[in-house]
């Protein structure tokens, strides 16, 4: 019988500690029958045909010839198993992985039986999931009444759900001329976060409006930039005061400062298309590795962050702040795929509407190669809403096949997206290339700028 079902195996793989390493268990064992190879069945086939023409033909050079192998096999089977090995998976991890995180784990094979065997294991894992041994077959011989374990060494590639498994297995035993029924191990799905891309930013967002937080504004209310010298009123702090121009004035006067509060941020990402060359990042690899980075600098100093798709699935993950925000966050980006199908006018029209907060900082991640990510845009710089475009095309992309028109056309695509990207600066929508650190900072104090200048807005 079969052992294809050996237990139930967690729905996601996760990483991180080994200091306890879980096992997963399979089905008790059970009596297995045990199959001849084809090694078997050859040398069978020799054997008899050699002993059958000396028999028949009275040559003994072939009885000489074929009695070795015959003795050979029959003391080969003479101890056959009568069980098939029982398969534990040891040390999965509990906690998603990073990307090029690394994952170790084993698998034990059990031997009841009292015949030495030797194990053979085959795992079959995502593209993105580079096994150490480069996915070949692993053998190890377990003792008779022992075990054995297989290790699994695996690292990570890419960001995303990827399958792993199953991972089949194969014992042979008799000194190979037996080997049981395929054993497996289900498939799995491992859970891979994004690494977040080296970000980093001193300016502060426009429109901050929450209670305390590390962002400029010009509200008056503690903070540490001065806003004015003024007269001293009932109700201020004693240590505002400014002693050198309250001599000087001889009358109290306190130093008023502008509050700093936290701000709400939006991180539209665009998956609409992706492109890139192989072997490199594409789009959607930037696009997903930036809006982590962008969303781990805001949650770590207190700002709250949303997650929004423009596409065809239209997901939404709700704002949010501090550490286990943002474990969210890189939760939701590893279901990020790209659209298969049409985007809903209502999506369309969820970009304008009245449920994105007004006060909110909105962040598109867009590689700008759609008609409507362009006209997307477009209806939100007329919002009033402040609004940063990041192109997150990689540099260097270019046709794959390379044709008579190619060149021609391709400097004709780059001045039409040039024109594209230049009519979105005149509707007041800053558009700069994703460069890590620093990259939102022209941009920001661009949109800071453009906020205190009277607009027209739709309503």
């Amino acid at each position: 019988m079969s052992l294809g079902a050996m237990g139930h195996l967690s729905d996601r793989v996760r990483s991180a500690s080994y200091e306890h390493p879980r096992s997963t268990p399979f089905a008790p064992r059970t009596e297995t029958d045990w199959n001849p190879t084809p090694a078997l069945r050859r040398a069978l086939i020799v054997v008899i045909v050699a002993l059958g023409l000396g028999l028949i033909l009275g040559r003994v050079d072939l009885l000489l010839v074929s009695m070795p192998l015959a003795l050979g096999l029959a003391a080969s089977l003479t101890r056959r198993p009568r069980r098939s090995p029982e398969l534990r998976l040891l040390g999965m991890p509990e906690t998603p992985l990073l990307e090029g995180g690394e994952l170790r784990a084993e698998i034990e094979v059990s031997n009841p039986d009292e015949v030495e065997i030797v194990a053979v294991a085959r795992p079959r894992v995502s593209q993105w999931i580079r096994l150490s041994h480069g996915g070949f077959r692993q053998a190890a011989v377990v003792p008779a009444d022992g075990h054995a374990s297989l290790p699994l060494t695996a690292v990570t590639r890419r960001w995303g759900l990827h399958r792993f498994g199953p991972i089949e297995v194969r014992a042979l035993a008799c000194d190979g001329l037996l080997r049981s029924r395929q054993l497996s191990v289900a498939k799995q799905t491992l859970t891979v976060y994004p690494r977040a891309a080296l970000f980093d930013s001193r300016q502060s967002l426009p429109r901050a409006a929450g209670l305390a937080g590390v962002h400029h504004t010009r509200r008056p209310g503690d903070g540490g930039e001065l806003a004015e010298v003024r007269r001293f009123q009932p109700g201020d702090r004693l240590r505002s005061i400014d002693w050198r121009v309250s001599l000087r004035q001889r009358e109290l006067h306190v130093n008023a400062t502008y509050s700093e509060r936290d701000a709400d941020v939006l991180i539209l990402l665009d998956v609409l298309s992706e492109v890139g060359q192989p072997g490199q990042a594409s789009s959607l690899d930037v696009t997903v590795r930036a809006a982590a980075a962008i969303a781990e600098h805001y949650t770590s100093q207190g700002d709250r962050v949303a997650m929004a798709e423009f596409g065809s699935k239209n997901r939404r993950l709700r704002a949010g702040g501090g550490r286990r925000h943002y474990a969210l966050v890189q939760d939701w980006l590893t279901h990020v795929d790209p659209s298969r199908g049409e985007i809903r006018a209502a999506a369309e029209r969820q970009l304008v509407s009245r449920k994105l907060p007004g006060s909110a900082a909105i962040i598109m991640l867009t590689p700008l190669l759609d008609p409507r990510s362009t006209s997307g845009l477009a209806r939100l710089a007329q919002t009033g809403r402040p609004l940063v475009a990041v192109d997150t095309l990689p540099p260097g992309v270019r046709p794959t096949q390379q044709r008579e028109w190619t060149q021609l056309a391709f400097r004709l695509w780059h001045l039409e997206r040039d024109n594209t990207l230049n009519r979105l600066r005149a509707l007041g929508v800053p558009v700069e290339r994703w460069m890590g650190p620093g990259s939102l900072d022209h941009m920001l104090r661009q949109v800071a700028l453009l906020d205190h200048v009277p607009k027209l807005a739709r309503r």
